[in-house]
């Protein structure tokens, strides 16, 4: 049984993509800032986090935007909201937060309660967010997924072939393509 939900996005697949800003307004308290956005301070995440601020707004979700340079800004943030009395019920990833144990975190903090999106390109998942909750969900991009190398093969000689045609088409030539 696989407890983290696990979406490659691709242009065929954004259903998935689609229902997290109806499920972060469902988990919404009026009137408190109950959605916390980590971004990375690279040009994914700073992109990322002004997009995702728009659709946010268009929701009417209050929230509170936390750029971070490493993961020890986000263990310190966390630090920070154990002594508050935080109303946090959805933290957001953009750029950052895959590779982080976040089961481990919702536990050493008492957020059983808050449900995680990650958003993150630059690495792999940890392999414990697989295995215990339901109240994870990361989204990673279908093409820089790690794929079987017959996939890998096959997208290959399908790119190859286009190349060919784009450049028989360019020289008003036909050569015939050796197998």
């Amino acid at each position: 049984l696989r407890a983290m939900v696990l979406h490659r996005i691709s242009e065929d697949d954004a259903s998935a993509l689609e229902q997290v800003l109806p499920e972060i307004e469902r988990r919404k308290r009026p009137g408190q800032i109950s959605t916390l956005i980590f971004a990375a301070q690279d040009t994914d995440g700073v992109c990322s986090a002004a997009i995702f601020k728009d659709l946010l707004r268009v929701y009417a979700i209050e929230y509170a935007l936390h750029p971070v340079q490493g993961y020890i800004d986000i263990d310190d943030h966390f630090e920070a909201m154990r002594d508050s009395e935080s109303e946090i019920r959805t933290i957001v990833f953009l750029g950052c937060g895959a590779i982080i144990d976040l089961v481990a975190l919702q536990e050493r903090y008492g957020l059983s309660d808050v449900m995680f999106f990650v958003f993150d390109s630059h690495g792999p998942v940890h392999q414990a967010n697989d295995t215990f909750s339901k109240m994870v969900r990361v989204f990673e991009d279908a093409e820089d997924c790690d794929l079987p190398t017959e996939v890998l093969q096959m997208n290959e000689s399908e790119s190859e072939t286009d190349e060919t045609a784009a450049s028989e088409e360019e020289t008003g030539s036909r050569k015939r393509k050796l197998p």
